[in-house]
């Protein structure tokens, strides 16, 4: 004990001199012990190792008698400890066997779980999670950063995809929408594009051929000038518009505007602008005789924006494809041929109309026009014409029917042509005609030809494999009926699924994930599971709809049977379906419109069993899952194993509790749970209410004015909340739990946090002074501790209420191990196990040695109402990096959340010095742990260096958190775990940590392994008795049936097989 330094010289040397002496007088009384000890141990080697007999003492725990105490003696039973024989044995051998040869490797066998009496419906976490958790966290470092945190996660994950949901939740803030590529509204503004283009096809080569403008008098004139003026307001509206519509880059849509418009100048944008600029140029010079001439040109060159119909092109076969039909495949094409002969031959009907009409006039020869009498040229030199006798002169006949001359011309010219012979313009043009003629039809006819062609070759397929399965059942004894039946599914599978399989070398291995996305995604999503696993990563999401199988049942054929083994996934496709539970004869309808899933367990636990049957009334189509390969799918993310690993732990463990085991509704709710309490689900959506800033646990009393709070905010949240969100499956699971309040007084009661002592160190006080009241003792910690309160605790906020009673327990259990109660420690406990008088007696020697004063009492009590705080998903969530343990979690709680933990304001220095040792203590040992047999030597070791670092006085404290925290475990007003069948394994626990600074950590270890074979009457000599009993602990055995299960278990393995084991589970981990 380091002396302080403001004591005068003088005293402090006597102190120093004291303490010397003391330290001095320690080291020989353990010198001496371990002499004695020493000899004990060379006696129990020789008598093993010469094999002349059986140890008698197999235990080697003697245990000192001491007189009786007084109620609070301050003298400890002593425990004479040494090293088990089989333990210096196997040492003894090992040191052998390394002289001789160098350690090998073993290689080990399965070995089966070995079940101490347990039920046989008991659920496991199937094997091949418990590997992919190990991988997992093999490299916890880089897995941390993969963990989404709360302010980073909705950023990081959506910026690797997009939806229509994402599209929305941006449209709800921003000023101009972003608009989906595939939404209605550009659908809609595609399909009026689509017309106007058709319209210029068709309007400005016949305004170029028969000279009309927008100032014409007539229904040509009228018609132009209004399909201009909307054609220019349109165009004018499409570059914005074509700004605010999202893109497809790489198979991924993309909403940021900056890449939007670098997508769009890289395609139409320049082409765009400088057809927009023809239009108002035209617009500007139209009514400008002087540039009569190159306004021409401009009409000429606006044709340009034709060249836009090849986006049609483009649209058209990718509806096609998408119908899946081969009939519209086949009409598609046919109408594509149509018009492009169509539109081919009225460009060249207008285009030889033209000719006809502006050969020049100087030119003595008649044009086609005039032989055919249908229109004559203007001739210049009659000046004094008027425009109405220029223009009946130039049209002998209505302008239909010269289009229908020209038309005529083009599609069947006469023979021989009527046109003059030395007209060279007129002839070539004729030529041409010709050639274009029979290049256009003669393209047409074979595309026609070759579609039907492809049409019958895919059909063929089908027939053969069709009539392959006809001559064989006529080859077989085979009844009509039965003939019928298979040949009608015959005919369903060939209609539903293809024979002709996808190309995979021809499209990316990324477009084939997105296709089977496209496919599948509907059905996959409806698991919340699932749902998550493609909003925070969905390129493995695709993995998963790939790896789906897919499956087709004739009407009345089982899916599934009640009583099967369940071994993968169920999602329902198409058809309808007949549904029975196991508990009820009532058959339940099931629309093959809606997808159901059934099985989700058999993907996580080890074994499953169907409690339900399926059966198709029709034709029907299943998709089906198993969970290996989800591994498969999975294993390349150490984020999204690590959320599927969590989520498989919750989701056993959670079906363990429900009273069916494996019943469909109950896997759909708790599914729902354990994907709520996911920490990347809370990530993406935390619960407003969850927050450490709102939350209120120590409220004060609510004001008059406080009910007339408007609750706008919280509504406008959880539009908000519900806007983002990527999936309307975690839509809905998040607004389930979402909202601004803690739901105790009312949703329009604002609290407010009270600064008010709730009064938990007068209690304190008062249990120190007086004798405790049985009655009112759980109603005056509930005030006075806040955090135990059962309506307002963190815990209750957190879905811990179980840890809240447990809370509660401890306390209670602390507080009558204080004042010597044993009806109030023993209240909870059934008469047939409860705490025997001789193990009382124990605990209260274990609490004289530590003699709490009230700052250590007031200390504890805050410390086990606290504890729990840290396993919860939804604190750790919000924590830095480095807190993300439970135990630090709490340490971070008390320096930065009091709001939380309100009963820490209340602490002296002193007493939160006690709290975060005693945290950093239990961070660093567990004593369950060690009473199971997790941990080893090293562990104990580890104990003893911090204790030497911090002093006696924390491991005191230590020992009385353990004593209230071991005591809580199984809840109850009063303590239900600390009866007289599990108190000896614990009270020898903590009583081998007594002497820690005074034994070594083997001889401690190995010491409370031999006090539970002495407890069990099972032997403990050699090195194989010791495994055996560490490996007992591990599997929870308490009886001798489980015992003997175990040793039948360890002696079918083989010789070397249980060398290794040995060598493995008796290493102490510090050399």
């Amino acid at each position: 004990m380091p002396v302080p330094a403001h004591i005068p010289a003088p005293a402090r040397q006597a102190a120093e001199a004291s303490d010397a002496l003391e330290r001095a007088e320690r080291e020989l009384k353990t010198a001496t012990e371990s002499l004695s000890v020493i000899s004990q141990q060379l006696a129990s080697i020789r008598v093993v190792v010469d094999g002349d007999a059986r140890v008698v003492n197999g235990d080697s725990l003697g245990q000192e008698v001491p007189e009786t105490p007084s109620k609070r003696s301050a003298r400890v039973t002593t425990l004479t400890v040494a090293d088990p024989p089989g333990l210096l044995l196997h040492q003894h051998n090992l040191q052998k066997r390394k002289s001789k040869q160098a350690a090998s490797q073993p290689r080990f066998r399965r070995v089966s779980n070995v079940q101490s009496g347990g039920s046989g419906r008991e659920l496991r976490l199937h094997g091949r999670w418990m590997e992919l958790s190990t991988q997992a966290t093999s490299q916890d470092a880089q897995s941390n950063r993969q963990r989404p945190n709360a302010n980073k996660a909705k950023s990081g994950f959506r910026s690797r995809t997009a939806t229509k949901d994402d599209l929305a939740a941006i449209n709800v803030s921003a000023r101009v929408p972003v608009l989906h590529p595939q939404g209605m509204f550009k659908l809609c503004w595609d399909l009026f594009a689509l017309a106007l283009l058709l319209n210029d096809s068709i309007l400005l080569p016949m305004a170029l051929a028969w000279d009309f403008a927008m100032t014409d008098e007539g229904i040509g004139g009228i018609y132009t000038s209004i399909t201009f003026y909307t054609s220019l307001i349109f165009w004018s509206l499409d570059l914005p518009v074509n700004l605010n519509t999202a893109v497809y880059l790489r198979g991924r849509l993309v909403l940021r505007r900056p890449s939007i418009m670098c997508q769009y100048a890289r395609s139409w944008m320049i082409f765009d602008l400088f057809v927009l600029s023809l239009d108002y140029s035209y617009l500007m010079m139209a009514a400008d005789v002087v540039l009569l001439r190159f306004v021409r040109i401009l009409r000429v060159v606006r044709l340009i924006r034709i060249v836009k119909l090849s986006k049609l092109n483009t649209m058209i076969e990718e509806s096609a494809a998408s119908a899946g039909r081969q009939w519209v495949t086949l009409v598609v094409a046919i109408t594509k041929t149509a018009v492009m002969m169509l539109m081919t031959a009225h460009f060249l009907t207008c285009t030889w109309f033209y000719i006809g009409m502006n050969l020049g006039p100087e030119l003595p020869n008649p044009s086609w026009v005039e032989m055919a009498e249908i229109a004559v040229r203007w001739d210049p030199g009659t000046a004094n014409a008027t425009e109405a006798e220029t223009a009946a002169a130039a049209h002998l006949v209505p302008g239909w029917l010269q289009y229908m001359h020209s038309l005529r011309w083009i599609m069947n010219s006469p023979s021989p042509p009527e046109m003059y012979a030395g007209s060279g313009v007129e002839w070539g043009f004729d030529i041409l005609i010709s050639v274009l003629t029979l290049v256009v039809i003669g393209s047409a006819i074979s595309k026609i030809s070759g579609t039907t062609a492809e049409l019958r070759a895919m059909n063929e397929e089908s027939d053969r494999r069709r009539r392959d399965v006809r001559l064989y059942l006529a080859g077989q004894s085979v009844s009509y009926e039965l003939v019928t039946r298979i040949m009608r599914f015959v005919d369903y599978k060939l209609e539903k699924f293809s024979t002709n399989t996808l190309d995979a070398s021809l499209i990316s291995p990324t477009l084939q994930l997105e296709l089977y996305v496209s496919q599948r995604a509907d059905y996959l999503s409806k698991i919340p599971i699932f749902a998550l696993a493609q909003e925070c990563y969905p390129e493995v999401f695709g993995t998963l709809c790939a790896a789906l199988k897919k499956n087709f049942f004739e009407k009345g054929e089982h899916v599934f049977l009640s009583g099967s083994y369940c071994t993968s996934l169920h999602l329902t496709s198409t058809g309808n379906y007949n549904y029975t539970a196991d508990l009820s004869m009532e058959v339940e309808f099931l629309e093959g419109a809606h997808c159901h899933w059934f099985g989700e367990l058999s993907l996580f636990a080890a074994q499953a069993i169907h409690q339900s049957t399926l059966m198709p009334t029709s034709f029907a189509e299943t998709f089906s899952l198993q969970g290996q390969d989800i591994v498969e799918c999975v294993k390349d993310s150490r984020g999204c194993s690590t959320m599927f690993c969590e989520y498989a732990k919750d989701f056993v463990a959670a079906m363990q509790k429900t009273e069916s085991k494996h019943g469909d509704e109950d896997q759909i709710l708790q599914g729902e749970k354990c994907c709520k309490q996911n920490q990347h689900f809370q990530a993406l959506y935390p619960d407003p209410k969850k927050l450490f800033q709102n939350i209120i646990v120590h409220e004060a009393p609510p004001s008059s004015k406080d009910g007339e709070l408007d609750n706008n905010n919280s509504q406008k949240q959880e539009f908000k909340q519900m806007a983002s969100s990527g999936s309307l499956v975690l839509s809905k699971l998040s607004s389930e739990s979402s909202t601004f309040t803690n739901g105790t007084v009312g949703p329009d009661y604002e609290p407010v946090e009270s600064t008010e002592d709730p009064g938990l160190h007068d209690l304190v006080y008062e249990v120190m002074h007086r004798d405790l009241d049985a009655e009112g003792l759980p109603k005056k910690l509930e005030t006075c501790i806040p955090e135990l309160h059962p309506m307002k605790s963190p815990h209750i906020l957190y879905e811990q209420a179980g840890e809240r009673d447990r809370g509660t327990s401890s306390c209670i259990s602390v507080l009558a191990l204080v004042k010597n109660n044993y009806d109030i420690f023993t209240e909870p406990q059934g008469k047939n196990v409860k705490l025997k008088e001789s193990q009382w007696e124990e605990l209260q020697e274990l609490v004289s040695w530590i003699e709490p004063d009230e700052e250590q009492l007031h200390a504890v009590l805050v410390l086990l109402a606290i504890r729990a705080l840290g396993k919860s998903k939804a604190v750790l969530q919000q924590l830095p990096e480095e807190s993300r343990r439970p135990e630090r979690a709490v340490v971070h709680l008390l320096a930065w959340h009091e709001n939380v933990v309100p009963s820490v304001r209340w602490l002296s220095q002193r007493s939160k010095d006690y709290v975060e040792e005693a945290l950093s203590t239990h961070e660093l040992f567990n004593l369950a742990q060690m009473l199971q047999g997790e941990n080893c030597p090293a562990n104990v070791k580890q104990l003893r260096e911090h204790i030497e670092l911090k002093g006696e006085a924390i491991f005191r404290f230590y020992i009385l958190f353990l004593l209230g925290f071991m005591s809580g475990l199984a809840g109850g007003h009063g303590s239900r775990f600390m009866n007289a069948k599990n108190a000896d394994s614990t009270i020898g626990g903590i009583r081998m940590l007594q002497r820690l600074m005074n034994i070594n950590p083997t001889t401690i270890y190995w010491g409370y392994m031999g006090l539970r074979a002495a407890k069990l009457a099972l032997p403990f000599d050699t090195p194989e008795d010791m495994v055996l009993i560490r490996l007992a602990c591990l599997a929870r055995i308490q009886d001798d049936g489980g015992y003997q299960a175990l040793k039948n278990s360890w002696h079918a393995l083989g010789a070397r097989e249980r060398m290794s084991l040995t060598d493995h589970f008796l290493a102490d981990g510090i050399e």
